[in-house]
């Protein structure tokens, strides 16, 4: 889910930008959390190639970000690709509830994914009360 008027306009990601869910088996997505926390400590950056701002490779920065009390398991952190025109400072916050992660591309108040996982955890369980 992501914006839709936002063509030909600088994305602000200060605030919500997109969300995306991802469904796996429980053991699966607590896999995937695990080896997300174990990276991020030792993970200063890495290298990727971008057509995004031109025929490039570009260095991603990565550094610390608050997770929010939500779901079963949450890590966040930020990225930074200096030297290109983006200039921006991205957080990413990942939440996993049961098998289902939920990633939150830009600045989330804690309050939306504590709300989201608390439905998804309702639909998991089949519970409405």
């Amino acid at each position: 889910m992501t914006p839709r008027d936002r063509k030909g306009q600088k994305i602000d990601f200060s605030k919500l930008n997109s969300v995306r869910l991802k469904s796996y088996s429980v053991e699966e997505a607590s896999a995937v959390m695990d080896s997300l926390k174990q990276a991020l400590p030792a993970c200063g950056g890495f290298l990727v190639y971008t057509l995004n701002y031109g025929d490039q490779d570009a260095q991603i920065d990565i550094g610390p970000w608050s997770a929010p009390d939500a779901g079963d398991d949450a890590v966040a952190f930020t990225w930074t690709v200096p030297h290109i025109a983006m200039n921006q400072t991205v957080p990413i916050t990942v939440v996993r509830t049961g098998g289902v992660l939920t990633t939150y591309l830009g600045a989330v108040p804690a309050d939306i994914p504590q709300q989201q996982h608390e439905k998804i955890r309702t639909l998991l369980t089949g519970s409405t009360g």
